[in-house]
């Protein structure tokens, strides 16, 4: 098993699946494959990293994101992945996460204070990362 494929391992087998539903702008309903780890839900996708698509805290301001965010750097230090994302703040998913959203700033933070890098690409957009080492193939930040 590779090192990626065995963190996913790990990350299966300590979340529990906690797909949501909802109505695109164009009113096709879809379901998202979020996994829930104590008080918060994440979208992860694994195929040269591991891409955090989508985080959702089911109490806002009650921590579970930073434990999430925290797990998931163990993971990428004991297996050597990299985690990888686009810190953007969105209309969350679930309905318990709606109360209190985070800012843009307030986001970026949460990210950095986990000890995650957070920058922008040369276009703008921002981007998290763990850990905070090289690129293989010189690929993009973002």
């Amino acid at each position: 098993m590779n090192p990626l494929s065995a963190a996913r391992a790990d990350w299966e087998a300590a979340t529990t699946p906690y797909p949501l539903s909802h109505k695109q702008s164009y009113g096709k309903m879809i379901e998202d494959p979020f996994r829930k780890y104590g008080s918060a839900i994440a979208w992860l996708e694994w195929q040269d990293d591991c891409h955090i698509k989508k985080l959702e805290t089911l109490k806002p301001r009650g921590g579970g994101a930073t434990c999430l965010l925290l797990f998931l750097k163990g993971l990428a230090v004991k297996h050597g992945i990299r985690i990888i994302g686009n810190p953007i703040v969105y209309p969350p998913t679930c309905p318990l996460a709606a109360e209190s959203p985070l800012s843009q700033e307030g986001l970026e933070n949460l990210y950095s204070k986990c000890g995650y890098s957070v920058g922008r690409g040369g276009d703008g957009f921002p981007y998290v990362r763990y850990p905070d080492v090289p690129w293989v193939n010189e690929r993009p930040s973002a």
